[in-house]
């Protein structure tokens, strides 16, 4: 059997290139914030779970709570951590102020349908007002649940 390890590996490095390239600023939007990197479709949720229907339940469930801010602060963080306990996650910071991560909403997309049968993707959505923050998950929807961090505590931790 053919080991997924170097595969996952890089699905990980690119993750994480990803979100320090996207924090050394830049806009990817116009002045109103609109985005012109393509958004996924609506189907992202429903794709990704007919994809990971042999999934492992933990990773079948944080998908069927995509585009949701599915637990609040550093106790909604841990307790989804809990859950996830045995598999690797990949979590993204992210804002509905932020130009850089509207930019790569797209890309985490694509990664959860092509590897969360094998790894958990989290957003953690810091320092941002609930009903912004909803409305950006509706107009580009990662395909990932997101823990909501008014305060930044989860994100510290």
């Amino acid at each position: 059997m053919k080991s997924r390890l170097p595969r996952l590996s890089v699905v990980l490095a690119v993750a994480l290139a990803a979100s320090l390239l996207g924090a050394c600023g830049g806009s990817s939007g116009d002045e109103s914030g609109a985005v012109r990197a393509s958004k996924p479709s609506a189907a992202v949720r429903s794709s990704a779970a007919v994809r990971l229907a042999e999934s492992p339940a933990p990773l079948r469930a944080n998908v069927a709570d995509a585009d949701t801010l599915a637990g609040e602060g550093l106790a909604g963080l841990k307790a989804r951590l809990a859950k996830l306990k045995g598999h690797p996650v990949v979590v993204n910071q992210w804002a509905s102020w932020c130009g850089p991560c509207r930019a790569e909403f797209p890309f985490f997309a694509d990664a959860v349908l092509a590897h969360g049968d094998e790894v958990a993707f989290l957003g953690i959505d810091t320092t941002d007002d609930r009903d912004a923050a909803n409305m950006f998950l509706k107009q580009i929807p990662p395909g990932f649940a997101s823990i909501y961090d008014p305060k930044g505590e989860a994100a510290r931790s």
